[in-house]
C-alpha cells in the first residue's frame, strides 16, 4: 500500500507542467463551455470551441477560445455537465454514485502496539461501504471509513471513532484527515466530444469499491497524450482524432473493463447484508482481488 502526501504531489505535478511550458492561471473558475450544435442530437452533435470563465477576485466574466478544452474539474464536472443531454455524457452525478468518506492519521504509542492487535486491511461491505486501518512504517496510523451518500447510513466519523476507542495504542493526537465526497459511479460510456475531453473524477474513472481515483486520472491523461497529439498533427480535435482515449481505457487497457465491471458489482453488493458478504468470503466465492 502506497500513500502520498497529495498537497505535495499536486505541487510536484503543477511544478512539471510549469516546467514543461504550461501557464497555470490561479483565481479563476470554469462556468461552462463554449459549443455550437451541428444539429444531430447525438454525442458528436456539438462542436466546443472554449470555456467561459470567472475572475473569482474581480467577478469578471469572459469567454477564452481553443481548440480543445480538457475537463478534470473533479466530481462537479461543471464543464460536462454544461453540454447538452442528448450527447449522453452530460449528466450530473446522483447522491448513489457517491461515497461519504472521512479519514483519520493518528500517531501510535508503539509500547502498546506490541499487546494492541488490530488488521491492516480494507474491510469491504461495512455499512455498504468500506472500512480500513493502514499502520505506516513511522509509528502513524491510517483509519477511515467510506459509506455510500445516504440518509439512513451513518456517518463515516462516527464509525472511526467507534474503531479508535477499541484501540488504547491508537493516540489523540490527530496528525491530519477530514471528510470529502467520493465518486463512486460508472464512468461515462464516452470521455470526449468534438473540441472536448474529459478526465479524472468528472469522468467517474475512479476504483468504485474503494473511491480511489488518482491511478485512473493519472493513466487517463497518459492515454489521453496519443489522441491529443493526432488531433495536432491532423489540425483538427474532432471525435474521430479524439476517440483514442475511448480505446486506450476501454479496449487497449484492461483498466477500464474493470473499473465497469466493478461499478456493477458494488451495486449488487450494496445489496447484501454483512453477513452474506462474509458468506462469500467465506466460501472462496469471492476475495479480496475480485474488488480491486
Amino acid at each position: 500500500m502506497i500513500t502520498l502526501d497529495r498537497q505535495n504531489f499536486a505541487q510536484l505535478l503543477a511544478d512539471q507542467a510549469c516546467e514543461a511550458g504550461a501557464d497555470i492561471q490561479y483565481g479563476f473558475s470554469g462556468k461552462s463551455l463554449l459549443y455550437r450544435e451541428t444539429g444531430t442530437g447525438t454525442l458528436d452533435g456539438v462542436e466546443v470551441y472554449g470555456v467561459k470563465i470567472k475572475n473569482e477576485i474581480t467577478g469578471e466574466e469572459s469567454e477564452v477560445k481553443a481548440d480543445l478544452v480538457v475537463e478534470s474539474s473533479g466530481f462537479t464536472s461543471v464543464l460536462r455537465t454544461s453540454l447538452p443531454a442528448y450527447t449522453g455524457i452530460a449528466d450530473p452525478f446522483k447522491d448513489s454514485d457517491f461515497a461519504i468518506v472521512h479519514r483519520e492519521v493518528r500517531a501510535l504509542n508503539k509500547k502498546l502496539t506490541e499487546t494492541d492487535i488490530y488488521p491492516d486491511h480494507y474491510r469491504y461491505g461495512f455499512f455498504t461501504g468500506y472500512q480500513w486501518t493502514h499502520v505506516h512504517s513511522d509509528g502513524r496510523i491510517d483509519v477511515g471509513a467510506g459509506v455510500q451518500k445516504k440518509d439512513s447510513n451513518p456517518d463515516p466519523e462516527d464509525l472511526i471513532k467507534e474503531c479508535i476507542s477499541r484501540h488504547p495504542s491508537i493516540l489523540k493526537e490527530k496528525i491530519r484527515g477530514g471528510r470529502s465526497l467520493c465518486i463512486v459511479g460508472l464512468p461515462l460510456k464516452s470521455f470526449v466530444t468534438n473540441g472536448f475531453m474529459v478526465i479524472g473524477d468528472a469522468a467517474a474513472t475512479s476504483v468504485p469499491t474503494t473511491g480511489c481515483g488518482a491511478g485512473s486520472a493519472m493513466f487517463a491523461a497518459l492515454w489521453a497524450i496519443p489522441a491529443i497529439e493526432a488531433s495536432v498533427k491532423n489540425g483538427k480535435a474532432d471525435i474521430a482524432h479524439l476517440w483514442g482515449l475511448n480505446r486506450a481505457f476501454y479496449l487497449d487497457n484492461p483498466r477500464g473493463a474493470d473499473i465497469a465491471a466493478l461499478s456493477v458489482l458494488r451495486v449488487i453488493l450494496q445489496t447484501l447484508s454483512h453477513e452474506e458478504l462474509n458468506f462469500l468470503f467465506k466460501k472462496d466465492i469471492m476475495d479480496e482481488t475480485s474488488l480491486e
